[in-house]
């Protein structure tokens, strides 16, 4: 499930639920792109501390690549992500191929801290 709120000037999608496959991902992913491209806010913070990821880490890389062929849009955007704990190398994983990869994205490990980087 994603849901998404607005906090002054930026876009906060929160995803739940359990992501077993790179399909399940996607699926997520798709939704997520969906709200962001109809947002006018270039800064969302991507909080999925309630989704577990069940996932290889290779994966991040095959995430990214999607990104690239399907959301470069994205790249124009800023980007906080905070993910369980337990997901947390996959999440510095996906941050860090994503800043190689040209797209304004960081990982933090809560959301006060996301919202302070998405604010300057």
């Amino acid at each position: 499930m994603i849901s998404q709120e607005v906090k002054g000037e930026i876009l906060i999608i929160k995803g739940e639920g359990q992501r077993y496959t790179f399909m399940d991902v996607i699926q997520g992913t798709i939704k997520l792109l969906e709200i962001a491209e109809a947002s006018p806010l270039h800064k969302i913070l991507i909080d999925y501390t309630s989704v577990s990821f069940h996932l290889p880490l290779s994966e991040s890389f095959n995430l990214i690549r999607y990104y690239e062929k399907n959301a470069s849009w994205m790249k124009s955007r800023k980007l906080a992500i905070i993910l369980h704990l337990d997901n947390y190398l996959m999440a510095e994983t996906w941050a860090t191929i994503g800043v190689k990869s040209g797209f304004r994205i960081k990982h933090f490990k809560d959301n006060q801290s996301a919202l302070d980087w998405l604010s300057t």
